[in-house]
């Protein structure tokens, strides 16, 4: 048997080299199988995951398997070229939103065959975020592990003002203007990131107000064309509300440059209390929680005229098809759905059997009553166009109206046209 445990961090081309023939081990003369698994979370936040695969090594000493780590922006990437020339770990953990791009050209093994002689506890219908890996009429990956925002508040500061946790985005404004008009302005009542960088993180909350409110920056018409979800109204509407934020004084204009949700402007400002509230997801709430000056705590994003509904992203684990041992790693794939690998591994689980049945601290609940009602964005990378794209449109444009650029009608106006014409692109 191997010693344990087995970690690796793939850091050199060296050590990069070593990885190109690690798939498809057949195993020492001893009949042991070897498995690679990669990730790539940082190694902060993964101390969980490993022990839970040294528990597995211990218990299975005819399979053994070796974690690798590699850099999380081109982690991608490195698979598919190593995938594509026969190479690679055995098993990948991948972003949802991987998944149809590594499934095209067939660089992931198709798992309805292991899924039809194996089901997964109750089966994969029992599975948020199957829109996502499922492709072509296949499924090419199992959704692992789920996130999602939450509203995260300061119990003892809302409490301080006679306030509570808001429960719709009227109610959030209405709170967060008070907590700073209390404060005499010492304490900022909502702290999120407002900036205008393509990839600014205000992106999240105006798509969860406008899906709550029932629209969507585009959506399948009858006629199954892809067209406007909303109009220039609307988007002015939603303009109005965010940049409401600045001018009664509920948010401080510094956020305007802020395009992270984990800028220390919010989580320090939540630690110390001169945050009211934020939005954050599972990782950045527990950063922030650690040293916070008061208690901590979350609730499901705010509600609209239609519904409470916030964005499902989260992790997936696949098959490289050049792996000599696919049953062995998909009997490894059922232990790191199971409860078993969540006893330690800090994450979300994408099986709702085992989301239902986790047990999490009092402050995390709101993500446990806001998974089962988040979407993923499969609505707009359906559609074909890049959602980087639309993210750059909606930002900027936003961004124009909170800064004193643009009024909100020709902000609107702008975002649709620009819209338009990715569309007709």
């Amino acid at each position: 048997m191997k010693s344990l445990p087995r970690y690796a961090v793939l850091a050199t081309a060296a050590a990069l080299a070593v990885s190109l023939t690690a798939c498809g081990d057949s195993g020492d003369d001893d009949g042991v199988v070897d498995l690679t698994f990669r990730q790539f979370d940082e190694a902060s936040q993964i101390e969980g995951l490993v022990t839970a695969v040294d528990a597995w090594n211990a218990s299975h000493p005819g399979i053994q398997v070796t974690l690798e780590t590699v850099t999380g922006n081109n982690a991608k990437e490195q698979y598919a070229r190593e995938a594509s020339t026969g190479a690679g770990p055995d098993v990948e953990q991948l972003a949802l939103a991987w998944v149809p791009d590594l499934a095209k050209p067939q660089i992931l093994l198709p798992l309805d065959e292991l899924i039809a002689g194996k089901a997964p506890g109750q089966g994969i219908d029992d599975f948020l975020a199957t829109d996502l890996v499922r492709f072509d009429g296949s499924t090419w990956a199992l959704p692992w592990t789920a996130d999602t925002f939450a509203l995260t508040y300061r119990q003892d500061v809302l409490a301080r003002y006679g306030l509570a946790a808001p429960a719709t985005w009227q109610e959030l404004l209405d709170t967060a203007a008070a907590v700073s008009r209390q404060s005499g302005g010492e304490t900022a009542g909502y702290c999120f990131s407002a900036g205008s960088s393509p990839d600014a993180a205000q992106w999240f909350m105006i798509n969860y107000y406008l899906w709550s409110n029932g629209q969507s920056l585009v959506e399948q018409n009858g006629a199954g064309e892809w067209v406007l979800g909303v109009d220039a109204a609307q988007i002015q509407g939603a303009m109005e509300y965010f940049a409401d934020f600045f001018t009664t004084g509920a948010t401080d204009p510094g956020m305007v440059g802020v395009t992270s949700f984990a800028d220390p402007a919010i989580v320090e400002g939540l630690r110390s209390g001169t945050c009211a509230m934020s939005s954050l997801p599972p990782a950045a709430f527990r950063d922030a929680e650690a040293g916070a000056t008061g208690p901590l705590m979350t609730a499901p994003m705010p509600g609209g005229t239609e519904t409470t509904i916030s964005h499902l992203g989260g992790r997936a684990l696949g098959i490289n098809p050049n792996s000599e041992h696919p049953d062995e790693a998909w009997e490894f794939i059922q232990y790191l759905i199971s409860a078993d690998t969540f006893a330690t591994y800090e994450q979300y689980p994408a099986q709702k059997a085992v989301l239902e049945g986790l047990d999490v601290p009092d402050s995390e609940v709101g993500f446990t009553q806001a998974l089962p009602n988040a979407v993923s964005f499969a609505r707009y990378t359906a559609s074909g166009i890049p959602v980087t794209s639309m993210q750059k449109i909606v930002n900027q444009q936003f961004g124009a109206v909170y800064s004193g650029q643009s009024p909100p009608a020709e902000a609107a106006t702008g975002l649709i046209d620009q819209f338009r014409e990715l569309l007709d692109d």
